[in-house]
């Protein structure tokens, strides 16, 4: 069996979608219909197979439905694209996100070891995108982090296809990544991307290369990983799970669970996250991603649950509430960026509903949503450069806070990397205190040389919510 990626979406296949689409989808039906009905034109028009050939020989598969929203459309519009582009019949496996598999034609077994080979690629690519935002953000010369997280994919790569040790290669990695020449004095805000799953997790002309537009406008992405998400997923069954399992001998719907073991159930959930989390931890202290967690998603869903219903399953779920209070509350972003496409059920309308009074809850919070539908990209850009130049103040703040706190100049703190630079080394990172990258390793520098940390700013201190200012 032969698997190969779809290439990233562009403008192109977005018409394309829309050509053999129906109206009124969002931006990753268009984009991803188009792309895959690009992809077989052109092993028809430039490769000279038959329209026969390629439903006989080919296959894919993707993501389903993520609840009440228009992915929940995804196979109507496959199956009427594919009909209307000339591939009636070409199989489509949907993954949806309660893990059961939907064939719109017939099926496909995957062995345990491409099962395996899939979960650990899509661990170690979420390591290297976030340790590829880092370092590009920082890199003294541009493309030297986007041409070592090309070295290492390959190496990864290699090592999945030729049955290697894939940790093995990982460790290979550390060293690649760890030469990148960085300057992480530069003072930049950190953005928390969230939203839309699709929205949020593409690089391209999908979300107007949101990535790339960040980083030329001075600020640092922070990117919400697919590992995050399973887990997530895996958290969601299980609270759903105890929600039902004193009603389990009336549980008899399709997936329910009428005579099945409630106690077996909720082990291989536990199992299961327990699992991913150990893999990818493991992983990424090969690789050397530091400072960065798996979301704990009982803490989060006691933070979003003061103001929204856990119940309301379906796109993100809670999770941007969630993540945007931690941003705030324990200084992980000097911004929180929510990007979906036009008219996002779950995002534009439950999310985006809730997340005004947070800002109000908490006035340190910098919030701005955005949606893409293609076509405007100027109005994209410019709703968050407002908010930008807000962020990047709160940043330079915080420099300026760490330098006044160990009672050093930004010369001083040059000069000591200068004398020391494996602080200074790529994958490096400082203990977090505040969100702004810089502003922890002046603190950090400022402690090795034995500097005290004067006292925290009133004026600055990390703004808690009010007693009875959740919303009902």
């Amino acid at each position: 069996m032969k698997i190969a990626p779809l290439k990233t979406p562009g403008n192109s296949a977005y018409e394309r979608g829309k050509e053999f689409g129906n109206r009124g989808q969002c931006n990753p039906t268009y984009f991803t219909v188009g792309a895959l009905v690009e992809r077989l034109q052109q092993l028809r028009d430039e490769e000279g197979k038959s329209a026969k050939e390629i439903v006989e020989q080919y296959a894919f598969v993707t993501a389903g439905g993520c609840g009440p929203c228009r992915m929940g459309m995804y196979a109507t519009e496959y199956r009427k694209a594919l009909r209307d582009s000339g591939f009636a019949g070409f199989r489509v496996m949907l993954l949806s996100r309660s893990g059961e598999a939907t064939a719109l034609s017939s099926g496909m077994k995957l062995p345990r070891a491409a099962f395996v080979n899939g979960f650990t690629g899509i661990i170690v690519g979420d390591i290297l995108n976030v340790l590829r935002q880092r370092l590009s953000t920082y890199e003294a010369h541009e493309g030297d982090a986007e041409r070592a997280v090309r070295a290492c994919r390959d190496l990864i790569e290699n090592a999945l296809a030729h049955r290697r040790s894939v940790l093995w290669a990982a460790w290979k990695c550390r060293a690649i990544l760890r030469a990148v020449p960085v300057n992480r004095l530069q003072v930049r805000p950190r953005i928390l991307i969230q939203g839309e799953f699709w929205a949020k997790t593409t690089e391209g002309q999908g979300n107007y290369d949101l990535y790339r537009f960040l980083k030329k406008e001075g600020a640092e992405p922070v990117i919400e990983t697919i590992s995050d998400w399973l887990v997530h997923q895996i958290w969601r069954a299980g609270w759903s799970l105890r929600r039902r399992e004193d009603l389990a001998r009336h549980d008899a719907k399709a997936g329910g669970l009428k005579g099945k073991s409630v106690w077996k159930t909720r082990l291989a959930y536990a199992f299961a996250e327990g699992l991913l989390r150990g893999i990818f931890n493991l992983y990424a202290r090969v690789i050397g991603l530091k400072d960065y967690k798996i979301t704990d998603n009982k803490a989060l869903a006691d933070l979003a649950g003061k103001h929204m219903d856990l119940h309301l399953d379906g796109g993100e779920d809670h999770m941007e509430i969630g993540h945007h209070i931690q941003a705030v509350t324990e200084r992980k972003a000097n911004m929180i960026l929510s990007v979906k496409p036009f008219t996002c059920l779950s995002s534009n309308g439950v999310s985006d509903g809730i997340q005004p009074i947070l800002a109000e809850i908490y006035p340190r919070s910098i919030f701005v949503s955005v949606e893409t539908n293609a076509d405007a990209p100027a109005n994209f850009y410019s709703r968050i450069q407002m908010q930008l130049f807000k962020a990047k103040k709160a940043a330079a703040q915080e420099v300026e806070e760490a330098l006044a706190r160990t009672g050093q100049t930004m010369e001083e703190v040059q000069a000591e990397l200068a004398a020391r630079p494996f602080r200074h080394a790529a994958t490096h990172r400082s203990p977090h205190v505040y969100a702004c990258d810089a502003a922890n390793l002046v603190l950090e520098v400022g402690r090795r040389r034995g500097r005290k940390l004067a006292a925290v700013p009133v004026a600055s201190a990390a703004v808690e919510a009010p007693a009875g200012a959740a919303l009902a």
